[in-house]
């Protein structure tokens, strides 16, 4: 497993783009921003406590 003590020269760079390209790409219904997809996420947690009575 990998254990990364330093990020490589660069690495933020690369890899924003490509995660920005594929928070466009979700469904609209899952949230395209940071704050949507916790609002996706919070959203089927509540559901999923509903579902198990501990709401």
């Amino acid at each position: 497993m990998a254990d990364w003590k330093k990020w490589p020269e660069g690495y933020g760079e690369r890899v924003q783009k490509g995660v920005n390209e594929e928070m466009k790409n979700r469904r609209k219904s899952h949230g395209n921003t940071n704050e949507e997809i916790a609002m996706f996420r919070d959203k089927g947690l509540i559901m999923l406590l509903k579902y198990h009575d501990k709401m």
